[in-house]
């Protein structure tokens, strides 16, 4: 199951079996992608923290669902040359894809920047 951000569109890849503790997962997965990504421990908690209460939905975005159809495409293709690849090594791959929706930047550096933003007033 790809589970991507509106703002950033950075996606993470969860087995979709057992739903009830999909947002368990998606919180531990996240915490796992922005920790390889060196981002600020103390960002990553307060993130963390304010997710206890998710909100996974399908999107009514187009823009969203597009670039979700071509994440879907890159993690296929990044699957048929890595097949020994975790689901970690396909975010991290993932995070570095240029989006046009977001500038041609990478989601990993658009959600790095919104996470910095965010806490940029605490503490």
């Amino acid at each position: 199951m790809l589970l991507t951000s509106e703002r950033s569109l950075l996606t993470l890849v969860v087995p979709a079996r057992d739903l009830r503790s999909l947002a368990e997962r998606h919180t531990d997965a996240l915490r796992e992608l922005l920790e390889s990504a060196q981002a600020n421990e103390s960002l990553i908690a307060l993130e963390i923290l304010e997710m206890r209460e998710h909100r996974i939905a399908k999107t009514r975005s187009k823009v969203v669902l597009g670039s979700m159809n071509d994440m879907a495409i890159n993690v296929r293709i990044h699957l048929e040359s890595h097949p020994e690849s975790s689901l970690l090594d396909i975010e991290k791959n993932l995070a570095i894809m240029p989006c046009g929706p977001i500038g041609m930047d990478g989601p990993g550096e658009v959600a790095a920047r919104l996470l910095v933003e965010r806490y940029s007033n605490v503490g």
